[in-house]
């Protein structure tokens, strides 16, 4: 067997061979930075990522074909592949891929006026029951094995956050009290803790943190903040991200909310995703790619990067939308010679980050 090919930032070309792999360095401190293009598949124009499994060797995520979108999956081995269409040639709208990547979630349209959420296994669609029958049901979230899938779906009373497992099915998990909707985001690892938003009539939407054993806890909302959703969560559920007002957050049980600042000339900032520990937190500022560490703070990637020794050239990074279990692989979407494409970028451990880039990117601040 071939060792696999690293694919670094000056590659052109967008459409990768299948052939191509991605290195995975996790946890080494020595290992260099680099950034693959994921491309396209043929008679597709655009790919965007919504996920990425735990080692960070399988992607997630949408392309666009024609005026239509649909999921695909990425590894190493396979290249990018758009996923299969259901039965009638329903196609797939990825929402989020399980931590040992063998699971995709997402929606697909009925044939009527009702989405439907969808289990995706090994070619195999699972459809998820609805609270009430024929309302919408839209996963967003699943737990490291795919066992656990959150989201939300239409009730009699509303639309609820649920949980699903295969043994149980697709259950509600309330409201926070005075609510009358909530929305499930994202669940743990082991698909205890449940993070989303639920609308207090009157107060707007309010960030949650649900477990069995605790119910629906209200995180509150950053000074000034007039509502808000928490988006995802470790994996042991103990740190919580989310956002609101073009703000954004990161929730302790010790220390509460604290707030993740936006990139210096931009007034907006929504994070996207938290490592396995709760240290490195990825998203967007303005139109900018971000990572976040206390040590760091919000740092461009754009900018970052390069100090870490990685060649930008033709590229712009745009969103960074999920991260690996240590932090070590990130993936998102960026224009690529101006062509929008789905990116993954390998780094050291994220205290090797820190302590990597940060002179570089100080030195590069003070040079403007």
């Amino acid at each position: 067997m071939h060792a696999p090919k690293v694919i670094s930032s000056n590659v052109r070309g967008v459409t990768l061979a299948a052939g191509a792999a991605l290195a995975v360095f996790a946890g080494s401190a020595s290992a260099s930075v680099t950034i693959t293009n994921l491309g396209v598949p043929d008679g597709a124009s655009a790919s965007r990522p919504v996920g990425i499994s735990s080692d960070g060797s399988v992607v997630a995520g949408l392309i666009d074909i024609g005026l239509s979108t649909t999921g695909f999956r990425w590894s190493a081995t396979s290249g990018i592949q758009p996923l299969p269409t259901r039965e009638g040639g329903t196609r797939m709208f990825t929402r989020a891929l399980s931590g040992d990547g063998s699971v995709i979630v997402g929606s697909a349209n009925s044939g009527d006026s009702s989405d439907q959420g969808v289990r995706l296994v090994s070619g195999v669609f699972t459809v998820l029951p609805a609270l009430t029958e024929g309302s919408n049901v839209t996963p967003r979230g699943v737990s490291a094995d795919g066992s656990v899938i959150v989201g939300t779906s239409g009730s009699s009373e509303g639309n609820r956050a649920f949980r699903w497992t295969p043994e149980g099915g697709t259950q509600s998990i309330g409201t926070l009290p005075g609510g009358n909707t909530s929305i499930g985001q994202a669940v743990s690892d082991d698909g205890l803790v449940i993070v989303g938003g639920s609308f207090l009539s009157g107060s707007g939407n309010r960030p949650y943190r649900w477990s069995a054993a605790g119910g629906m806890e209200n995180l509150g909302l950053l000074p000034g903040m007039s509502g808000g959703v928490a988006e995802d969560t470790n994996a042991d559920g103990s740190v919580v991200i989310g956002n609101g007002n073009n703000r954004s957050f990161i929730w302790t049980e010790g220390e509460g909310l604290t707030e993740i600042d936006s990139l210096p000339g931009s007034s907006r900032v929504s994070v996207n995703a938290v490592s396995s520990d709760g240290s490195t937190v990825v998203g967007i500022s303005g139109s900018n790619a971000i990572l976040w560490t206390r040590e760091l703070g919000t740092v461009n990637l754009n900018e970052y990067l390069p100090t870490l020794g990685l060649d930008l050239t033709g590229w712009s990074l745009n969103n960074a939308f999920d991260l690996s279990h240590d932090g070590t692989v990130l993936t998102g979407s960026g224009s690529f010679e101006n062509r929008e494409v789905a990116w993954v970028v390998t780094i050291p451990s994220p205290g090797a980050v820190a302590l990597l880039g940060l002179g570089g990117l100080v030195a590069s601040r003070r040079r403007r």
